[in-house]
């Protein structure tokens, strides 16, 4: 079993440790079965300098075919959109990516903190962030780059309860980003602009989407939009699509965040039937 972390904006790889540490610990506990006895997490931030984002997807998923091994893709935040664009670029260029069967391996996605639509639309009734929210920070990212990834670290944690929500900022701070000034700017415009609620839809793998309950960017309202959203899909392989919403959790992932998402990550392998039959109980 593989995992790759695709990471969001303005974070650096460094910011996904506590959550690839709490996804070893996780499926430590289940080392006797022979799939995930030898997991490996590998994290591609989106401050990836000269290299497209899909194309270090496309190069990890060569590598994972020519291996043989299962994949769990987690999408963090903006991730979550590159890796459902880049899915959904897998179906358009007529790759096999509809069945199981039709692949070499077994492949998994989880999204978390994602929304297929960042933005809110009125007309819609869809929930999420002030168009108007993501035109300021476009501005302000041309003025003053650092200052604007330090105002947006304090947004994604701003209901976090205080101590929690002061040690998150601390944190996020203490990883500063390396990404170019355009990168930053595209992946802006992408959380303003980009509708993936489609692709989201016909997502060709098993799908778990986590939302946190205290999440000021995606929170209850978008995962109840996105659980409905889900309900429209005709596969006709009936993929499972399942959406979970963590109490006391916000948009970055901490400690306790990070452990909720690595033992939904594991229920979740265990439900789409990764070798269930001879995974020990975890309590």
């Amino acid at each position: 079993m593989e995992i790759v972390i695709i990471g969001g904006w303005a974070q650096s790889a460094e910011t996904y440790a506590v959550l690839a540490k709490a996804l070893e610990r996780v499926f430590a506990h289940i080392a006797s079965n022979d799939l995930f006895s030898g997991v490996a997490i590998q994290i591609c931030p989106l401050d990836r300098g000269k290299s497209k984002l899909h194309e270090q997807l496309d190069l990890l998923d060569h590598h994972f075919r020519a291996a043989d091994s299962s994949v769990l893709w987690i999408g963090c935040s903006l991730g979550g959109l590159h890796l459902l664009q880049w899915l959904d670029s897998r179906l358009s260029s007529g790759r096999p990516a509809s069945t199981r069967d039709q692949f070499p391996m077994n492949e998994y996605v989880a999204l978390v903190g994602t929304s297929p639509h960042f933005c809110e639309l009125p007309d819609t009734s869809w929930p999420g962030m002030p168009t108007s929210a993501l035109d300021t920070m476009l501005t302000d990212l041309r003025i003053d780059p650092s200052r604007t990834v330090r105002a947006f670290n304090v947004l994604q944690c701003k209901r976090l309860p205080g101590g929690r929500r002061k040690a998150a900022v601390k944190a996020l701070n203490s990883m500063p980003s390396q990404a170019a000034e355009e990168v930053l700017l595209e992946g802006l415009a992408l959380l303003r602009d980009v509708d993936l609620r489609p692709a989201f839809i016909s997502c060709p793998l098993p799908l778990l989407a986590i939302f946190g309950e205290l999440d000021s960017l995606t929170g209850k309202a978008v995962a109840i939009a996105s659980d409905t959203l889900m309900k429209q899909a005709t596969h006709p392989q009936r993929l499972p699509r399942i959406v979970k919403v963590l109490e006391n959790a916000g948009h970055y992932p901490d400690a306790m965040t990070s452990r909720l998402i690595a033992e939904h990550c594991r229920a979740f392998l265990q439900l789409v039937g990764c070798d269930t039959r001879r995974l020990p109980a975890h309590g």
